[in-house]
């Protein structure tokens, strides 16, 4: 009986050490992310399946398989809550957001991911770090994200406008980055 209750008070004892230490370490393996609701097909939440799709998902994919990290969508839904994120420190990554769309004083070390043509305006989308980001974490998720060439950059984009929404304003993404990537293909061959 001795025993049994020793053997209890170890293992209550482990599991409380872990869950400190875990609780504890500021680089833990998820990092919260604040996407952009409506940013096809860059970024975008897809109701039909309650997820983020598009390009960054897809990269967060990519950057977790080279790094460990597991990156959690936070505030899903169809309310673009970025900026009252960044500037709360609920998340460490603030995605796929417009130049001059997130105010610069909540944000860190902003690394431009893609452009795309507004009207007739260009705007560059951005991925960029909070407050509560770990300079470990920075440092992993830039050379993560910069070891992803412009072409896999690309192909993402072609390949969520080819599968998903062909209505109206987005057929016109296909056709644009159909040109993008037959340009791309000519200068590799020249």
């Amino acid at each position: 009986r001795k025993i049994s209750a020793l053997f209890c008070f170890v293992l209550l004892s482990s599991l409380l050490a872990s869950s400190f230490a875990s609780a504890e370490n500021p680089d833990s393996s998820v990092i919260y992310v604040a996407g952009n609701d409506d940013l096809y097909p860059v970024e975008y939440y897809d109701f039909s399946s309650k997820q983020y799709l598009g390009m960054m998902p897809d990269i967060y994919r990519l950057i977790s398989e080279q790094t460990g990290y597991t990156f959690e969508y936070i505030h899903a839904g169809n309310i673009n809550d970025q900026e009252r994120t960044a500037k709360n420190g609920q998340a460490e990554i603030i995605s796929a957001y417009p130049d001059g769309e997130v105010d610069p004083q909540y944000l860190q070390h902003p690394i431009p991911v893609t452009s795309i043509k507004s009207g007739e305006e260009e705007k560059t989308i951005n991925i960029a770090f909070t407050e509560i980001a770990s300079e470990k974490l920075i440092a992993d998720i830039t050379q993560a994200l910069n070891s992803i060439s412009d072409n896999q950059k690309l192909t993402l984009l072609v390949s969520h406008t080819e599968s998903k929404r062909h209505d109206g304003e987005y057929l016109m993404w296909i056709y644009i980055l159909s040109g993008i990537l037959l340009l791309f293909l000519a200068a590799a061959v020249i």
